[in-house]
């Protein structure tokens, strides 16, 4: 057992040396495999196990060295198996398990983050659930923590980063909740290549893919918004044309309306000053309706989400509002509807 631990630690400090392309596919195939098989095995010692685990963390030098970047994939996938069975594996393998991973990701980025896009992906077929949400976790924490790690620094490439705002935005989507999207969202945010266009780069990953058609998609937009910085511009006057939401009117009493009236707040704090002029008209025609009604909408989300879309349009459109509020029927409608508001919000702030 002492020769097999030694013999191992041997091969993780040297298989980045091998070199001879037509043996190395042959060596690491066998390896792997010899390595699996100590990990399934039963007459192993926490010393032996460690070792294999040490071995799959070096993985990485190799796989690049040799362009075999499914050994990293592999490697990774068993590194992650044995950090998630508290079951089969002690706590100390466990850690051991996840400090290779680590090594492993230094050298090896992206075929890293290969394997953990396939975790929150909806390609996947697991009759475990509670595995595969446990996977799920397990992949967007490290997804959060490779964005910001400065020892893969150099590695996160222009390639890299686009690959990962594609994938994180429209190609894991609709297999996510709100609240893992919006975690993802908040990893993506942090690479340069986002932070230098203020998030655009999330926006138009969305809209390669995706439409504003779905109440799903509308709130999946509007977790992006939440992530971009101040000064970021975008045309959505096509996209929203695209999917009907500028031709009729917002439904005030339903979740599709509340998700529609924000992403137009968020289309007015991003417009350009070619459609500032459209989403103006647009806004101010679907606030009048509201005030006209007097009464309170069936969503003051949608009351709310007009309000604020009326006042950022209007600073960027500074003649057109004072024709708009120089109305004393709009005014007067107006003032008593948020008096009314005013009168229910304390009622709702005790439920």
């Amino acid at each position: 057992m002492f020769l097999r631990v030694r013999f191992l630690e041997l091969v993780a400090q040297n298989m980045s040396h091998v070199r001879d392309e037509s043996e190395s596919k042959t060596f690491f195939k066998k390896l792997n495999q010899s390595l699996v098989n100590i990990i399934s095995g039963e007459d192993n010692t926490p010393q032996l196990l460690s070792s294999a685990l040490n071995c799959f963390g070096g993985f990485g030098p190799a796989s690049i060295i040799q362009e075999q970047s499914f050994l990293a994939r592999e490697a990774s996938d068993i590194l992650m198996q044995v950090a998630l069975d508290t079951e089969a594996f002690d706590e100390p393998v466990r850690r051991t398990a996840s400090e290779a991973l680590n090594r492993l990701t230094q050298a090896a980025l992206y075929p890293i983050l290969e394997k953990l896009f396939y975790l929150i992906s909806d390609s996947r077929e697991v009759d475990d659930e509670e595995q595969l949400v446990k996977e799920r976790r397990m992949a967007m924490n490290r997804i959060a923590k490779l964005v910001t790690s400065p020892a893969l620094r150099t590695q996160w490439t222009e390639e890299n980063q686009t690959n990962m705002v594609f994938t994180l935005v429209a190609a894991v989507m609709k297999s996510l909740n709100a609240e893992e999207f919006r975690q993802l969202m908040q990893s993506a945010s942090r690479l340069p290549i986002v932070k230098e266009k203020h998030g655009a780069p999330l926006i138009e990953a969305f809209f390669k893919t995706c439409d504003l058609k779905s109440t799903r998609n509308l709130e999946a937009m509007t977790i992006v918004g939440q992530v971009l910085s101040p000064g970021v511009e975008f045309n959505f006057v096509e996209p929203l044309n695209a999917a009907g939401l500028l031709s009729k009117d917002v439904d005030l009493s339903s979740e599709h309306g509340v998700y529609h009236t924000r992403v137009l707040h968020l289309a007015c704090q991003t417009a350009t000053a070619d459609n500032v002029e459209v989403l103006f008209r647009y806004v101010f025609a679907q606030l009048k309706k509201v005030v006209s009604a007097n009464d309170i909408p069936a969503s003051l989300s949608v009351l709310e989400a007009l309000l604020l879309a009326a006042v950022v349009i209007s600073a960027k459109n500074t003649k057109e509002p004072l024709k708009e509020l120089d109305d004393d029927a709009f005014q007067a409608s107006l003032s008593v509807l948020l008096e009314k508001v005013g009168e229910v919000e304390p009622l709702l702030s005790t439920r």
